[in-house]
């Protein structure tokens, strides 16, 4: 464009106002005196909206900032740029004088200059920043909380590659397997996994590659830090295919403990199969997951009514029940895991066209105090179901029975002269209708309760559509008279009845019950104050409100003296909380009795009974208004119930080893009496002396020292199980040891064998002398046999006393025993765990037998290559 034309055509000043006319940010000019020359609409808000004044021309905006401390700022912007001539620019907020609100703000103040460059003015440019840096902050805050999920979630997340290589993983690993993120980046996540778990890995890892964009789950074992496996849960998801991801995401978290409990819960399935599957009622248990863990055969007969596809293990109950009641079976559950157990009902028609309904009841599974699982009961109420229609017809007809009772209704007026009576007035007292109407009721009613029905009458009257109720004595015809309650309901608002109705009903039966019901309150109080047991009303904080006699003849107590005390106070203290506690629960959620106990309550010699207590909450029976405890002196009880416990798990032990020993023997006679048979069928009885006859002599002797040692093996394992009289005597340790150390010593010299003792803890014990020996014996030899040969063997015996147990300490530094593989078989009769080491497998067994026998126990720790630990415990019984 030619700029003659555009100088020609446009002012400066009119270039200048168009432009500040146009935009919605703000502009001011000042000359170099900081007087106002020209503004545009948008400073103009601005100004109202931070001076909370109207901006005009040739005031002086020096000045004006000066004084306003929100614009402190740019008042010291201005002073900036007059001294240095220089543009500035910054950024600030600031507070609306108008809204109370924040604003932030971009600053741009420039020097003004005249064709001779000098400074005639500043032109202020302010514009509004406060939603960018309000996304700014959104920004910042949102990467710091993604930030502090990632780094405090009980998950991990993790970046691979397509072999698995690390890229990434989250700090949170070191919460999971101990290791540092460092260990971790640039390894590959496939060799942590246990080797019995790289199959099941590998073929998720092969599933995601194929599916890209998916996540899929998977249950492995790892090892963590300190070496242990410990299960996880993975999800993945295959974003290789995203450009700025290109990785397997992951996010895994520890459920080793869920997996204990999962299998104690099939182990506890298990016990309960063959009660389960002789029963018609359905059972189903699942875990948390809501996956199937087992269920009875009824459930397997039943499910094709109750699931769209076949029940077995492991499925999830969701895939199982039908679309339309998923929502319904969701709701449940959510339901169970709050605590409760929601019931619904489902009913289907067989193929014989007879219709069933089943209840599902949906109940918690507790591990300590946590849900792990749902127990889902599913019973046949069809016969209910028609029980109940056969109650709902039987009520209908009572209805009609009620309409024509023997209850009388009279209707009056308001002065109560009766206006019309049902024909049971006449069954009631004597009378006919045309008798009554017109008359007042009252009339009718004995003199000496007449005052009591016109107060009522009265107080009917006053109030519409309120009831009352009285009893009162009647006149018969005939002259007797009759018990009634009188009910009275004011139904004079009722535009259709406009009346009084009065029910009348012979109460005479129950008013004679009420006074046998007196004499047997009479006869009850009479025995809780003989009985044997003790019965006490106390309130919801537990204070005595009254104590029965009985609790003399129990306790010894003064019943009078118990009054106002808190009962809580006196039980043992360390029964107190859960007995506080258990009564806060029941009174908490409204249920209203409770057992209690047993819990221990002193007498009145100071010694602790054992107490057993049905707690009742009768706050809402106004003849009580109070919580009854019901308690019962169970001590005797209690010590008959330990011996017999005591009892039962002895013979139960009894019973296992018997078993044991049976099965053993059957086993170990077995091969030598089929190698004697074998042996007599190749004898040649013909011809004796046939060379081959001594070869099989030869064997028959070998095959029965065999068996004879085989014998006398179980025979030394009988005698010391049936064995109940042991011999105990006071022994040192320090001298069974060196008697011991001094039969071994050649074996000790061969071997290089170093032995170290120290009974400075404690040296003498009360024990079977024969039994300590060959204790001392057997595990010292075993420490020799399994010896390392990359080291010399050096043996360390002491002892220590642990409350009431002596404890001798047996290590070593030999080859030492896998405890993962063959902790539970350590102890057991005829088990080998070296195939390089002669042995029968007895010595253990028979360690711990001789040890239980004294009452005392056995425990090993043990590490591969590195030595073993034999604790022996013995029983401290004071004697020493």
């Amino acid at each position: 464009m030619n700029s003659t034309i555009f100088t020609n055509t446009f002012s400066a000043q009119n270039v200048l106002e168009a432009f500040l006319a146009g935009t919605h940010d703000s502009f001011l000019i000042v000359d170099n005196n900081f007087s106002v020359i020209a503004f545009n609409e948008g400073y103009k808000k601005f100004h109202l909206n931070f001076f909370n004044d109207v901006v005009a021309k040739h005031i002086n905006y020096f000045a004006l900032t000066k004084a306003n401390t929100n614009l402190k700022v740019l008042h010291q912007s201005l002073v900036a740029i007059q001294k240095n001539m220089d543009v500035l620019k910054f950024t600030h907020p600031l507070t609306s004088t108008q809204e109370s609100k924040n604003y932030w703000f971009d600053f741009e103040l420039h020097p003004l200059f005249n064709d001779e460059n000098e400074a005639v003015g500043f032109g202020i440019g302010i514009f509004d920043t406060t939603q960018k840096n309000t996304s700014l902050e959104a920004i910042k805050k949102s990467e710091e909380l993604f930030k502090a999920l990632v780094i405090n979630s009980t998950d991990t997340f993790q970046l691979t590659n397509e072999e698995l290589k690390v890229s990434y993983v989250s700090d949170s690993v070191k919460n999971i397997l101990g290791y540092e993120t460092e260990e971790l980046i640039d390894n590959h996540f496939f060799n942590f996994i246990h080797p019995d778990d790289k199959v099941i890995i590998s073929t998720w890892l092969y599933w995601l590659l194929h599916h890209p964009g998916i996540v899929k789950s998977v249950e492995v074992r790892i090892k963590n830090k300190k070496d242990s496996w410990i299960y996880i849960e993975i999800n993945g998801n295959n974003l290789l295919h995203v450009d700025k991801i290109q990785s397997i995401v992951m996010n895994y978290r520890d459920i080793q403990a869920k997996k204990v409990v999962d299998n104690a819960l099939a182990i506890a399935e298990q016990r309960m199969s063959l009660l389960l599957n002789n029963t018609k009622e359905s059972f189903i248990i699942v875990n948390s997951r809501l996956r199937v863990v087992t269920y009875n055969r009824a459930a397997q007969e039943h499910s094709p009514f109750f699931f769209s596809q076949e029940l077995q293990s492991g499925i999830s109950l969701l895939d199982l029940v039908k679309e339309f009641d998923v929502e319904d079976i969701i709701n449940m559950f959510e339901k169970v895991f709050d605590g409760e157990e929601p019931e619904r009902e489902t009913s289907f028609v067989d193929p014989t066209n007879k219709l069933h309904v089943y209840n599902h009841r949906f109940r918690p599974l507790y591990s300590d105090d946590d849900i792990v699982g749902v127990f889902i009961t599913s019973t046949d109420i069809t016969e209910k179901k028609k029980a109940e229609q056969k109650l709902i017809a039987s009520e209908e007809r009572n209805r009609a029975i009620i309409q024509e009772s023997f209850d009388v209704m009279l209707i009056s007026d308001l002065q109560g002269v009766v206006q019309e009576t049902s024909p049971s007035l006449f069954k009631l007292l004597g009378y006919t209708a045309e008798e009554v109407v017109s008359k007042n009721f009252i009339d009718f009613i004995d003199v000496n309760y007449r005052e009591g029905a016109t107060t009522t009458f009265n107080a009917l009257i006053a109030k519409p559509d309120s009831e009352e109720s009285i009893d009162t004595l009647m006149l018969h015809k005939e002259g007797h008279k009759v018990w009634v309650v009188l009910k009275g309901k004011n139904l004079f608002h009722n535009k259709h009845i406009n009346s009084m109705i009065i029910m009348l009903r012979d109460i005479t039966a129950r008013k004679e019950a009420e006074e046998v019901v007196s004499l047997s309150e009479q006869r009850f109080k009479g025995l809780v104050q003989s009985g044997a047991d003790m019965i006490s009303i106390i309130d919801e904080n537990g204070v005595v409100k009254y104590s029965s006699p009985t609790v003399f003849n129990v306790l010894g107590n003064d019943p009078m003296t118990d009054i106002g005390k808190n009962v809580t106070s006196f039980i043992h203290p360390q029964d107190r909380d859960w007995i506080i506690s258990e009564f806060e629960k029941m009174l908490s959620s409204g249920v209203k009795q409770s057992y209690l106990g047993p819990y221990r309550f002193p007498n009145s010699k100071g010694e602790y009974r054992w107490l057993e207590t049905v707690v009742t909450n009768l706050n809402d029976d106004p003849a009580i208004k109070g919580i009854v405890i019901n308690s019962r002196d169970v001590t005797e009880t209690n010590r008959l119930n330990e011996e017999q416990k005591a009892l039962t798990e002895e013979l139960i032990k009894n019973n296992q080893d018997l078993q044991q020993f049976s099965f053993i023997t059957s086993h170990n006679l077995r091969a030598p009496v089929a190698n004697l048979i074998s042996l007599l069928s190749l004898f040649d009885k013909e011809n004796l002396e046939e060379p081959f006859n001594k070869v099989l002599l030869e064997k028959f002797e070998e095959a029965t020292g065999q068996m004879n040692s085989t014998l006398n093996d179980l025979l030394e394992v009988l005698v010391l199980k049936t064995n109940t009289n042991i011999t105990l005597e006071e022994l040192s340790l320090h001298s069974i040891s060196q008697k011991v150390l001094n039969n071994l010593d050649n074996i000790l010299q061969q071997n290089e064998v170093t032995v170290t003792t120290n009974f400075s803890a404690i040296d003498h014990v009360y024990i079977n002398k024969l039994h300590l020996e060959s204790i001392f014996q057997n595990l010292i030899s075993n420490a020799i046999k399994y010896s390392s040969t990359e080291r010399k063997p050096v043996i360390n015996i002491d002892s220590m006393l642990e409350n009431e147990w002596i404890i001798v300490k047996f290590s070593d530094n030999g080859i030492g025993i896998d405890l993962e593989r063959y902790k539970d078989r350590i102890f057991g009769m005829y088990q080998r765990f070296n195939a390089s080491k002669e042995g029968k497998g007895l010595g253990l067994y028979m360690i711990k037998a001789q040890i239980m026998a004294m009452g005392g126990k056995i425990e090993v720790e043990s590490e591969v290559n590195s030595g073993t630990t034999f604790k022996v415990y013995l029983k401290n019984n004071g004697k020493i």
